[in-house]
């Protein structure tokens, strides 16, 4: 028994040094920095609650605390073939052109129970992934400013995307990194708030559990309103729900779509999906050029940026038919960013097309 007693207290102390080990770092976390060592997380928000297992789904909570959410499991050496595809990218665009790596953490990064075998740590692979970029990528740790904010609705409940609040603080990591204007959400001038109420995203469907549905989000979004910004997108042509076998013409459309309250629909609000290129051009006049190469998380994210950038170019990894050597090169892009979440990061059909794209569809030899 007193073996017991003494080990349990082992383990405690253990765990408690760790805490303040991630408190410390937490406190002490410097965005202007760029840092390549994601310090360890321990879920301590809701360590304990209890979790059940619908359809694959991990389901934590009840009544408004519930929480639905894919669980990660890696295997977390596949993420190095993301770091290579970034590496790749900054060999073919040279000085030119600045290449960024933000991987984009799920909820079960920071709400999963610490009992939960069911999903693995995202930070480590995001380390590993960090360890392997070349020097002269820029790494976006991504996943350390959304852990001082795990009190504030940075992710949804109902749906397998981050919120748009979660989006904003990688947004505002991501423009002090690489040294551009921005604009605090809170800023009336900058910024005007809008709520989707009732919100019920892909979570109940993926999981079949009544009581996410009836528990739904509360959509919160934030449009810019102090600067000026044009928007065109070129719509794909489909042919069955993934392959792409053309494209329209350049035409203008709104990049913040209106959905009203219950909609399934709200986390369309930007862009309305991803069946399209994006070009936005705003009245940041300071010659950065920035190329989102990204899957829906990394639709929340550029709204945030028109301060921040001369024009935004937003392509998604499934579906662009260009050659993406050309693109960067005629439109002056500066900066490309590759931002996936991580179901998609180590995911081979994924990786495989980011290097298609640099020699896809090519107009000269």
């Amino acid at each position: 028994m007193k073996q017991l007693i003494t080990a349990a207290l082992i383990l405690l102390a253990a765990h408690l040094t760790a805490s303040a080990d991630v408190i410390d770092s937490l406190a002490t976390y410097n965005d202007t920095i760029e840092n390549r060592v994601v310090p360890t997380y321990i879920n301590t928000i809701c360590p304990d609650v209890p979790l059940r297992m619908w359809k694959r789904v991990c389901v934590t909570g009840k009544g408004a605390e519930i929480r639905a959410f894919s669980p990660w499991k890696g295997p977390s050496a596949s993420v190095i073939e993301y770091s290579k595809v970034a590496n790749l990218y900054k060999e073919t665009f040279g000085d030119k052109v600045q290449v960024w790596l933000m991987p984009i953490p799920t909820a079960a990064a920071f709400y999963s129970p610490v009992n939960n075998l069911n999903t693995r740590e995202e930070f480590s692979a995001i380390n590993l992934m960090f360890e392997n970029a070349a020097p002269d990528v820029h790494c976006v740790d991504v996943h350390t400013i959304l852990a001082q904010h795990v009190d504030e609705y940075i992710y949804l409940r109902t749906d397998h995307h981050w919120a748009p609040l979660g989006a904003y603080y990688a947004a505002k990591r991501f423009a002090a990194l690489a040294k551009v204007p921005f604009r605090d959400i809170n800023d009336s001038t900058s910024y005007e708030k809008h709520v989707i109420h009732k919100f019920c995203g892909t979570m109940y469907s993926f999981s079949g559990n009544i009581n996410v549905k009836n528990n739904p989000d509360e959509f919160c979004y934030w449009m810019p309103v102090g600067v000026d910004y044009h928007a065109d997108f070129v719509d794909y042509i489909f042919k069955g729900p993934h392959l792409v076998t053309g494209e329209k013409p350049y035409k203008p459309n709104t990049y913040f779509r209106e959905y009203p309250d219950g909609s399934p629909m709200a986390y369309c609000t930007f862009m309305g999906g991803d069946a399209h290129l994006t070009h936005v051009t705003t009245g940041t006049k300071n010659g950065r050029r920035i190329l989102f190469v990204k899957d829906s998380f990394g639709n929340a994210i550029p709204g945030y940026l028109f301060y921040s950038f001369e024009e935004l170019h937003v392509v998604d990894c499934r579906y662009f038919n260009r050659n993406l050597v050309e693109y960067v090169e005629q439109h002056n892009i500066t900066d490309i960013v590759l931002c996936n979440n991580m179901h998609f990061v180590g995911a081979p059909k994924i990786i495989n097309a980011l290097r298609i794209y640099l020699t896809q569809n090519a107009t000269r030899q």
